[in-house]
């Protein structure tokens, strides 16, 4: 078996994609055009409109990873605590706060059409595509809400520890 012996290489031969670090964070009137379209998405009749606006509404406020909320179960939930208990996310087991501002987005999406998660639709690349070209989002990327809301949780003096934290990073390196 060759493909067993050390010298064996798979991917010998195919050039690496070579990943730029982004910057990039939402505008001002982005945040405005995000609000507007939220607001209308959440009441929209389609349900991967309202159930995709619940999410992106929660990223926003919560500054998870998106796998983070799109794999979470209501159990994980603690409403009382206002956080969201992750016994496994990309740097182990964390606990995300929840801004009452979320609680009930939350249960809204909880009680629409549960299937055992919070967010019950799955295709939430294509519906973001829809999103960004409706309200004039450009090349902004749902993983670049992240980055916005550290930046206005640093401008407003929060400090970097707390945010690097909130953001579940796996240390204050990574944050800054």
């Amino acid at each position: 078996f060759q493909f067993l012996s050390v010298e064996y290489n798979p991917t010998q031969g195919i050039e690496r994609f070579q990943e730029k670090a982004r910057k990039r964070v939402a505008t001002d009137s982005e945040l405005e055009r995000i609000n507007t379209g939220l607001g209308v998405w959440m009441r929209h009749e389609e349900h991967r409109k309202r159930q995709f606006a619940r999410l992106f509404f929660t990223l926003l406020f919560t500054a998870a990873r998106k796998s983070e909320w799109t794999n979470a179960r209501p159990e994980q939930v603690d409403f009382e605590n206002s956080v969201l208990n992750l016994e496994d996310s990309k740097t182990g087991e964390k606990t995300v706060p929840i801004p009452d501002i979320c609680h009930q987005v939350i249960k809204d999406a909880i009680n629409d059409d549960f299937d055992g998660f919070i967010f019950t639709y799955k295709q939430h690349d294509s519906t973001y595509k829809l999103f960004k070209k409706e309200y004039e989002l450009g090349d902004l990327t749902i993983h670049d809400l992240r980055r916005t809301y550290a930046t206005i949780a640093a401008e407003a003096g929060v400090p970097m520890q707390e945010i690097s934290k909130m953001l579940g990073h796996s240390s204050i390196k990574v944050t800054e």
